[in-house]
């Protein structure tokens, strides 16, 4: 059952959401895979 394996692309940013309050909102951008790098500011791309 190969099907089963095909994750949506950013499904490992939910390894994070015991570290943030995913759960009551958005994932900051610094969390959130979708954003690329060039978007995120030093500060943020820290926090990866």
């Amino acid at each position: 059952m190969g099907h089963g394996h095909h994750h949506h692309p950013h499904d490992h940013t939910h390894d994070h959401a015991h570290d943030t309050p995913a759960d009551n909102g958005p994932l900051p951008a610094a969390l959130d895979a979708s954003v690329p790098d060039s978007e995120l500011s030093p500060s943020q791309l820290s926090r990866r």
